[in-house]
């Protein structure tokens, strides 16, 4: 039976700090263990690389290794980017079959795309026999995303999944200086989704624009951002009630997100309101736009049922979560 080689990565959600990062600014994260993204890697026909996308949206591409500008379909744009960028840094690579398995909603604002490129960046890394560390992994997927794909991002995804656990990110620096966080342990977090999702083009041409124009809402969105960040870290590092801190901190970005950035949307409010209600320590949308995305719940244990039944109630799906401590994990069989 051929090897097969696993790696699997963790959803993310921002709890300060979207698109703060391509601004070169800090950002705070927490990755999610109960949404995942696995791709396995094992040795296939020669030249060629055939893809299975199980989950979440099934499908099926192939294309051959030597071919320095072949079309593919949308959904294996991402794939053969990772593969071209881990080819690219010395890694043997002949003939591979690649399957993945998600449960991270696809354009939810939950770095799916993230989490798909650290994954097969990983997995091909070490099918080949690589040995990269989650940051090395980051940086290739990184790459794949914004070189090899020409996708408009910042590095706080790839980081934030690969490195697992509540950090907070300087962005200034690339790679970004990385702090983890202690989590505590009766934090938990239940992910709000309508099921409707919308791409995410566009928008950070748009917001660059705004930065550009020096226009005053953005201007106080991202002054906001930062201190709050730098002023929760001090009370997380002294361990000071982290739900509630990390509550408090959510909260006012949420609001920031819609009195400052100028992002209302309508649908994530009324699960965000929801969850509040049925005692929620904070709750902010992640992925922030005008349509489309999710939002998230911060929490301890007690609380986790009536949050997810409340989020439920008013026609949104739930997800509760513990944080992600290991970033990447892989299993070789």
């Amino acid at each position: 039976m051929p090897t097969v080689t696993r790696a699997y990565v963790p959803a993310r959600i921002c709890l300060a700090g979207e698109n703060v990062d391509w601004l070169a600014g800090p950002v705070m994260t927490v990755a999610l263990a109960d949404l995942r993204t696995e791709v396995a890697v094992s040795a296939g026909p020669d030249d060629w690389v055939d893809v299975r996308y199980e989950s979440p949206i099934p499908g099926r591409v192939q294309f051959p290794l030597d071919a320095e500008n072949s079309q593919v379909a949308a959904c294996s744009d991402y794939i053969e980017a990772v593969v071209r960028t881990v080819a690219a840094v010395g890694s043997k690579l002949s003939g591979l079959r690649v399957t993945i398995t998600s449960t991270v909603p696809v354009t939810g604002g939950l770095a799916s795309s993230a989490a798909l490129c650290v994954a097969g960046v990983a997995a091909l890394a070490r099918h080949s026999g690589l040995s990269l560390s989650p940051g090395d992994v980051a940086a290739l997927a990184y790459s794949a995303e914004r070189t090899g794909m020409g996708i408009e991002c910042g590095q706080m995804d790839q980081y934030a999944v690969a490195v697992g656990g509540l950090l907070s990110l300087g962005c200034s620096t690339t790679p970004p200086a990385i702090n983890r966080l202690p989590t505590g342990d009766d934090i938990r977090f239940v992910v709000g989704t309508t099921g409707s999702f919308a791409p995410f083009s566009g928008v950070v041409s748009g917001l660059k624009l705004r930065w550009q124009e020096a226009e005053p809402g953005l201007i106080r969105y991202v002054a906001r951002t930062v201190q709050a960040i730098h002023r929760t870290i001090p009370l997380l590092d002294a361990r000071v009630r982290t739900p509630q801190v990390l509550g408090e901190l959510v909260n006012e970005c949420q609001d920031s997100i819609e009195r400052d950035k100028g992002v209302k949307n309508q649908t994530l409010e009324r699960l965000i309101a929801a969850a509040k209600a049925a005692g929620a320590y904070g709750a902010k949308s992640t992925g922030a736009r005008e349509t489309g995305g999710s939002m998230f719940a911060v929490t301890d244990t007690a609380q986790v049922e009536a949050i997810v039944q409340a989020i439920k109630a008013v026609g949104g799906i739930a997800i509760a979560s513990a944080p992600d401590l290991d970033g990447i994990v892989y299993d070789t069989a």
